[in-house]
């Protein structure tokens, strides 16, 4: 039973006797006691995607840049509330496509949390179910069908201390299948893949999506490099730009961990 429901409760039966008093009492401070002691977790939160392009006009001799159409970027300040209460705000981060957002700290749970665009008077945008515990990042990207930030998706991955690690996450539409090093993997959409870099020991990675006839064809090689004391997270998605040259976009991230 809720701490505090147990502590209305108490005092309402027995009200008027010492010793309810003094049990109510107890029962309050160990309500207040509970409620401070939750650990804290955070969440962070990356977009990945496109950039729209570059548009300029030249006004009277001088140039200006055009505001991005709507739609083709996600919005630039968002915040965070309890799916079931939209009146409270656990918190509020800015977002850029291709940066890991700063971190919203909230008391532990796993409770559905609803992202809302700030910018547009607190509109609900994104919900997402977190992990049971600990830290996580939230991967933010275009809904396909969409093809629209107005409509996105989301995939919630556990961020612990990983140094010396590499976790690899498919956004895209459908399967893809990675070399990394000497290991062939299939890797699902939505199922983060965790596997050991050493620093300063380069990997080499390679991506292929299926095509037609059950092959695959190799769209992006690259080598994956830290230093010690370092993690990197790579995003595969899809490439959501105009004409895109290659269909997947690659997103990397190295950060620095505590071991």
């Amino acid at each position: 039973m809720n701490l505090l429901l147990h502590y209305l409760l108490v005092t309402v039966l027995v009200f008027g006797s010492p010793a309810s008093k003094a049990l109510a009492r107890d029962e309050g401070e160990a309500a207040v006691t509970a409620s401070s002691s939750k650990n804290k977790r955070t969440v962070r939160f990356l977009a990945v995607g496109d950039l729209p392009p570059f548009r300029q006009v030249v006004e009277n001799g001088v140039r200006r840049e055009l505001p991005p159409p709507a739609g083709s970027i996600p919005p630039s300040k968002i915040s965070l509330s309890l799916a079931d209460d939209g009146e409270s705000e656990l918190g509020s981060s800015s977002l850029q496509l291709g940066r890991v957002s700063a971190p919203v700290v909230f008391e532990e749970g796993a409770e559905d949390l609803v992202i809302r665009d700030a910018a547009a008077g607190g509109t609900p945008w994104v919900k997402v179910k977190p992990p049971e515990s600990g830290d996580f990042l939230v991967v933010l990207f275009r809904d396909p069908e969409a093809k629209s930030w107005s409509r996105a998706k989301a995939s919630v991955v556990p961020e612990g201390d990983q140094p010396g690690k590499a976790t690899v996450l498919n956004v895209a539409p459908g399967p893809l299948a990675i070399v990394y090093g000497e290991d062939k993997i299939a890797l699902v959409p939505g199922k983060p893949l965790v596997r050991n870099l050493a620093g300063g020991k380069p990997v080499s990675f390679q991506i292929g999506m299926p095509v037609a006839g059950g092959k695959l064809k190799r769209v992006s090689s690259m080598s994956l490099e830290q230093e010690a004391g370092e993690r990197t997270f790579v995003v595969i998605g899809r490439a959501d730009g105009i004409q895109p040259r290659q269909p997947l976009k690659v997103t990397v991230i190295r950060s620095a961990a505590e071991s």
